[in-house]
């Protein structure tokens, strides 16, 4: 009867949907550290704040109205990191590609957060081994986002694993043209067998504007010699604040890795 009240309070008082009253829970106060900022602003809007909306909305645009999506999903996938590949792993990852996978198939017109949305979901179906999903969504991710590098990063792997180098040199290639200082790029180029100089840039193309304030561009969660990558940071053992939308090639985050992960190549630029 507990577990039934709770879920009852959490979509009818807080609007939160709840996939079930035996495994949801909302982030915690810790967990949301290590989110962007505009999560803890759209829990505050979810628990009755007149003023936390207006502010949603002044950083990551309208977007912002379902944006707890997003911020679940991320959290999920932090949580499938920090069980260790444990008896919740499965339902965490599950979680994850559900929320996810909402907020995909709601993205508004030039949302702000469409790249990361598409990236987030490819991590999450190439760890389900959904390959070719994971696939589908990574080129997403590159084409709503040029400049975010980790989409690169993530797709140029994607076909390195399955011996496509040349594919995934063409698309570490590309992601230098728009993103020509970023420093896992030029080291991918390199390692993948690309020539000097490095390709030229092009012109930046305006993307969706990230209204994000200035906290959005703090670290997400504790630097790396606490175990946690921060957006100029490489991977930790632990949760990590997850990405805003990109408004630079260094403006990025990632989900959490344990140490020695495969995934380590989807961590930011230093």
């Amino acid at each position: 009867m507990r577990k039934f009240l709770m879920a009852f309070f959490l979509v009818s008082v807080l609007g939160i949907r709840v996939a079930n009253a035996e495994g949801f829970a909302p982030p915690t106060d810790v967990e949301l550290t290590r989110l962007p900022s505009f999560c803890t602003v759209k829990m505050r809007e979810q628990r009755g704040d007149r003023d936390a909306l207006q502010m949603g909305v002044s950083m990551i645009g309208s977007q912002f109205q379902n944006s707890h999506h997003y911020c679940f999903g991320l959290n999920f996938l932090n949580r499938y990191y920090s069980a260790s590949f444990g008896p919740k792993a499965k339902s965490n990852l599950a979680s994850a590609k559900n929320e996810l996978d909402y907020m995909v198939n709601h993205l508004y017109k030039d949302s702000s957060l469409a790249g990361e949305s598409y990236l987030y979901r490819g991590i999450v179906n190439s760890l389900m081994k959904n390959d070719t999903e994971a696939l589908a969504d990574l080129q997403q991710a590159v084409s709503r986002s040029p400049r975010l590098t980790r989409a690169h990063l993530a797709l140029a792997d994607h076909y390195s694993e399955r011996k496509q180098r040349a594919k995934a040199l063409e698309v570490v290639t590309e992601g230098l043209r728009h993103a020509p200082d970023s420093k896992g790029l030029k080291l991918r180029y390199q390692e993948l067998g690309g020539k000097l100089p490095y390709p030229e840039a092009i012109a930046a193309q305006p993307e969706p504007e990230n209204k994000a304030d200035k906290s959005a561009e703090k670290p997400a969660v504790a630097d790396a010699a606490a175990g946690a990558p921060t957006p100029q940071a490489q991977a930790g053992s632990a949760p990590v604040q997850a990405a805003t939308a990109d408004k630079s090639a260094d403006k990025e985050t990632s989900p959490a890795r344990p140490p020695k992960n495969p995934w380590c190549r989807f961590c930011p630029d230093e």
